[in-house]
């Protein structure tokens, strides 16, 4: 009598391993990495008496930057890695924001349908400068021709995108929201509006309101990486104050 095997599976046992052992190994690697950015920041803010604190709640800023939307969406929020700086009459705050959005959808399974919640997490840079005696109106400003994640594309002020006469370029490539849509109108002079075409830089994302005035960008940024962008947020806001 002859006897028959099955083909062994251990191949795939050992494939199975391995990816498992790439991803352990990605997730730690990415822990490290995360430990060594933070130090390198908290390091520097030591050396040059900056003002550091690894995490804080929205209500440690500024009343007027405590309801931005830039610093309200999604869920399982988290402000982390936060500097501290007074130069020439401003606070400066630059700091890692965290947060997660939800969207549901419906799934098919076999014919049948299912609703499900899916989770995106977000990381983001945002760099948040208040002078006293300065009266932005409340608006929020990005480029509409950037790549944008679709789950935090959103309209800061309700739907309308505001035109800003004499300036097609400007109305055609940047979605600008506000209220009262008079004063912003009114902000957006030509001069200003040069400013934030010639400052602007790719994914860069701009809010005001009152005496706060914010940028962010969707990433995690390493020390150089933060210097930078702090200096280029004010270079905007000295232009568009002056």
């Amino acid at each position: 009598m002859m006897s028959y095997r099955g083909k062994s599976n251990s191949g795939d046992n050992l494939g199975g391993f391995g990816v498992i052992a790439v991803i352990a190994f990605l997730i730690v690697l990415s822990y490290f990495q995360e430990k060594k950015r933070k130090k390198e920041i908290c390091e520097y803010c030591e050396k040059n008496n900056i003002e550091y604190y690894e995490t804080v709640g929205d209500s440690y800023f500024p009343q007027n930057a405590r309801d931005f939307k830039s610093i309200q969406r999604g869920v399982n929020k988290s402000i982390e890695s936060v500097m501290k700086i007074e130069r020439d009459g401003l606070l400066l705050y630059i700091f890692d924001f965290e947060f997660i959005t939800e969207k549901e959808g419906i799934e098919t399974i076999r014919s049948k349908e299912y609703r499900k919640t899916r989770s995106y997490p977000h990381d983001e840079t945002i760099c948040l400068i208040n002078k006293p005696n300065i009266n932005f109106p409340k608006f929020y400003l990005r480029n509409k021709n950037e790549n944008s994640d679709p789950y935090t594309n959103f309209a800061s002020f309700g739907k309308q995108d505001i035109k800003i006469d004499g300036d097609s370029y400007f109305s055609h490539n940047f979605l600008l929201n506000g209220m009262p849509e008079e004063d912003v109108k009114a902000f957006f002079s030509q001069q200003i509006i040069d400013s934030f075409k010639k400052n602007h830089i790719e994914r860069y994302r701009y809010e005001a309101k009152k005496d706060c005035f914010m940028v962010s960008m969707p990433k995690k940024m390493v020390l150089k990486e933060r210097l930078e962008f702090l200096k280029n947020s004010l270079n905007l806001f000295n232009e568009i104050v002056d």
